[in-house]
């Protein structure tokens, strides 16, 4: 129950944001089309049932016009007509269409959105170099924020709309079918105890051991996909490395050492993923297994009655099909444990990089910086520069660098050198003190320098 408290939190942390931003009416609008338009085709199922029985019974009668009534026309019963199969058909085929055609509208809505925030906040205010920072003493590091914008974005949305989706769908064929389950199924006396309904306990009972069983068998896969999707992100960016840094790699002689650290990246991702085909192998058998099972089971079940003569050949059918849906609603944990696994290690790779997004972008800088028009140089005044981990890099630092004079800071590596030119940029989070600049646009070249890159202090 920790461990789905955590993912609820971590779903809502993400998804909140945009359901109540300023995009919140036509997101909630096209959610609720969706929802209605998958309302619509529950119905509509339902309502075929019973032109499958009418059909269904036809046929075993040898009842040509009652056949073709209720596949192309209206049959009419004690209690209402019944459209026939295919006049139901028409309209449901038009609900699918449009529901998958919405839900991809607002999917790449989300997206659009999404993407546009957290780009934004990741070069907002240096985040992106405060999270590049080695051991940048935030609780949770996020690694790889190239991929996480592109890719767990985008599966995070797909994922979260067709999860809830398929919950709202089942809740809906749940209620809509177990009625109709209980009416057909009639009673069963067992050591002579009558037993109403007994399909729908039956339901209940197959699909309560079904998701125990796939949870206990599958609740590994979960960090296992973490742990791939890491590996995978590591691996392409040691790809990307050696793409960028082809001529140094080549005159430093440095192949064979890229070659090493490729080939031990790629063999965590082949251990990795040889666990997760040896864990998806035994839920395979285990699912596959089950959803086999439950439809044999059901026809075996029902036929009882049948051949008793209690019922007829169609009603059989709309039996099995009201077990089949009935069972497969509850049994969403079991049918879909797998892609369970994946939505759920998206979330906590975007929520964990969300986090780290937000707490960079706090900052933990003291530094008063002062900006003058009467000011000519850049002086500092006890500005303290301090290491990610809190230990002191520079203590006390009042310096003065006068305008237009050439300066050199010499000193040996690790001394503090960069990080100081760092500080007066305004871009190393770790300080305190006070620095005073002049009301004038300034450059500060890094080390790599960057063509497009010009600095107004």
């Amino acid at each position: 129950m920790k461990g789905l408290r955590a993912a609820l939190a971590d779903l809502w942390y993400l998804s909140r944001p945009y359901f109540t931003s300023a995009e919140r009416k036509s997101a909630w609008t096209l959610l609720g089309v969706v929802l209605g338009l998958t309302l619509l085709l529950v119905g509509a199922d339902v309502l075929q049932s019973f032109s499958r029985n009418i059909f269904y019974t036809a046929l075993q009668q040898r009842d040509v016009t009652s056949f073709l009534r209720g596949l192309f026309w209206f049959v009419r019963t004690p209690t209402m007509p019944i459209p026939g199969f295919f006049i139901i058909a028409v309209p449901s085929l038009l609900a699918a269409v449009y529901a998958t055609y919405l839900q991809q509208l607002l999917q790449l809505r989300w997206r659009r959105w999404l993407t546009h925030r957290m780009v934004s906040q990741w070069l907002d205010q240096n985040v992106a170099f405060r999270i590049a920072i080695e051991e940048t003493g935030l609780t949770a590091v996020g690694d790889n924020p190239d991929q996480r914008i592109q890719e767990d974005i985008d599966g995070f949305v797909r994922n979260t709309l067709s999860q809830f989706l398929d919950i709202v769908s089942r809740l809906i064929t749940l209620f809509s079918y177990v009625g109709l389950l209980w009416v057909l199924s009639g009673a069963i006396s067992i050591f002579g105890v009558r037993i109403p309904g007994y399909f729908l306990w039956i339901a209940l009972l197959y699909s309560l051991f079904a998701s125990v069983v796939t949870h206990l068998t599958g609740r590994r896969l979960i960090p296992l996909r973490i742990a791939q999707q890491k590996a995978e992100a590591d691996f392409r960016y040691s790809l990307v490395h050696i793409r960028d840094h082809a001529a140094s790699i080549a005159l430093s002689d440095g192949a064979d050492h890229e070659k090493r650290l490729l080939i031990g990246k790629f063999d965590v991702i082949y251990d990795n993923f040889l666990g997760i085909m040896k864990r998806a192998k035994w839920l395979g058998f285990l699912t596959d297994g089950l959803g086999t099972l439950s439809g044999n089971f059901a026809l075996l079940v029902g036929s009882i009655r049948y051949f008793a003569g209690k019922i007829t050949f169609g009603t059989l059918m709309q039996l099995v099909q009201a077990f089949s849906r009935v069972e497969d609603a509850l049994g969403w944990i079991w049918s879909s444990y797998a892609s369970l696994t994946e939505w759920r290690a998206n979330i906590a790779r975007l929520a964990t990089f969300q986090r780290t997004m937000d707490r960079a972008s706090v900052g933990t800088g003291k530094t008063t910086r002062e900006i003058k028009p009467t000011v000519c140089d850049i002086v500092t005044d006890h500005l303290d520069i301090y290491r990610p981990d809190g230990s002191v890099l520079l203590s006390s630092v009042n310096i003065t660098l006068p305008r237009e004079h050439d300066i050199v800071l010499i000193g040996p590596s690790g001394l503090g050198k960069s990080t100081l030119l760092r500080t007066l940029a305004g871009i190393w989070p770790f300080t305190s003190g006070t620095i005073r600049l002049p009301a004038e646009e300034m450059m500060f070249v890094p080390q790599r320098p960057y063509p497009y890159r010009v600095r107004s202090a």
